[in-house]
């Protein structure tokens, strides 16, 4: 097969939303031409191949992961791609969506009484993932989380920091209600 039949191939199966079949012929193009003039948009539809598999957030995220380092592989390789704003955002998409994976497995981990592991995870989601959209919602739960394990004055702080940061969200008075029980 010719260069130019092997990404015609690709495009039809993205086209077609065979999403994972594109993906392996994007995959192989770049393995086979590594210094094709076109890797730059061959990396961006393969990034746009794994977005359009990614799983909800209470399911396996490996696809989130493999968008997120293909996409910092095409900002790292082409800064001046033209979809670069684009690229960004669906990075962030993808962050956010890592970070509601943490937060659902931090509350799991809440509902079973492991608290130190619930803790854990949601401390991370909060270092890891500065930009999430639902930090408000990390920040009540890590709270709980403390308070559940007896840990009242940083249960205090925790709750202190969401009213601070997040004064219009729902989860305060939930966490006044918490603190006065």
């Amino acid at each position: 097969l010719n260069m130019l039949a092997e990404l015609k191939i690709a495009e039809v199966y993205y086209l077609s939303e065979k999403y994972p079949e594109a993906a392996m012929a994007y995959l192989d193009f770049l393995k086979q031409h590594p210094n094709d003039r076109r890797n730059n948009d061959v990396l961006y539809r393969l990034g746009l191949s794994y977005y359009q598999q990614i799983l909800s957030a209470d399911r396996d995220q490996s696809l989130t992961r493999k968008t997120i380092a293909t996409f910092e592989e095409l900002q790292k390789r082409f800064p001046d791609y033209p979809q670069m704003d684009e690229v960004r955002r669906l990075i962030q998409l993808c962050k956010n969506r890592l970070a509601e994976h943490e937060t659902y497995v931090g509350k799991f981990y809440l509902k079973k009484e492991l608290y130190q592991a619930a803790i854990k995870r949601l401390q991370s989601v909060l270092s890891s993932y500065p930009g999430f959209r639902n930090r408000d919602e990390a920040l009540f739960f890590l709270g709980k989380a403390y308070l559940d394990s007896g840990e009242k004055d940083h249960a205090e702080a925790i709750f202190a920091q969401l009213s601070d940061q997040y004064p219009a969200s729902e989860y305060n008075r939930d966490a006044s209600k918490l603190l006065t029980q």
